[in-house]
């Protein structure tokens, strides 16, 4: 994540949000973030799915990385409802 987080902080026009299952994750304090969320680790789709779109709506966000393999089959998985 930190590598991702690095190489987009460059770009100066876009704005990263991270949203993570770690509520005290190291990037939360990150000064290259716009914003960091919390949501508790669940293994149900719709509720993972709900938060994202949460966070979509909210932030108005165009482009999700997810950086681990259990959320990347998940929105491959899902991508008509994202």
């Amino acid at each position: 994540m930190t590598s991702v987080l690095n190489c987009l902080s460059q770009i100066w026009y876009i704005d990263i949000y991270v949203i993570s299952s770690f509520q005290f994750s190291e990037i939360s304090r990150s000064n290259k973030i716009s914003n960091f969320s919390y949501y508790p680790k669940t293994d149900n789709e719709v509720e993972w799915l709900s938060n994202i779109e949460n966070e979509i709506n909210k932030f108005h966000i165009d482009l999700i990385i997810p950086v681990d393999v259990y959320n990347v089959r998940t929105l491959i998985k899902n991508k008509e409802k994202v």
